[in-house]
Formats: structure tokens, C-alpha cells, sequence
């Protein structure tokens, strides 16, 4: 199980609930009209991901490693 999370600072990537990269990056999301997608290495709109993906959820809030292993064990 991947999961990514995004908090206003920092971009944090976990697999099986343990963190496996991390990158601080100050940015801000506000209000808007475009929509959310997941792309491949350059993020550009003609560099998709090419795999796969089974289930997606979006929080208000960037959860923890042991939320996200903790959530995904009780959906199986």
C-alpha cells in the first residue's frame, strides 16, 4: 500500500505505512476551478501516470503513517 500526503509545507510518501521520502516544499492551495491530477515524474498535464490506481481518499488534513496503514487495514 503507497500513499502520499501534502501538508502546507511538506510532501511526504509512505508504503505500508512507514514514510519512505519526504521533500519541505512551501506552497499554499487556495480556492479554484482546475482539477486535481496524477501525473508522472514532471507533473505535466502530457506526463501521466501509467499504472494503476485501486482506491483514492482526500482528507482536510495530512495524516500520519500510522493513520493511513490504521485506515487501510480496516477496509480490508
Amino acid at each position: 500500500m503507497d500513499a502520499y500526503t501534502y501538508s502546507s509545507s511538506t510532501n511526504r510518501l509512505y508504503y505500508d505505512g512507514e514514510l519512505v521520502g519526504e521533500q519541505v516544499k512551501a506552497r499554499t492551495f487556495g480556492p479554484g476551478t482546475q482539477s486535481l491530477t496524477i501525473s508522472g515524474p514532471t507533473a505535466a498535464w502530457n506526463d501521466p501516470f501509467d499504472g494503476m490506481i485501486d482506491e483514492v481518499t482526500i482528507a482536510s488534513f495530512a495524516k500520519t503513517g500510522t493513520e493511513i496503514y490504521s485506515d487501510f487495514s480496516l477496509r480490508r
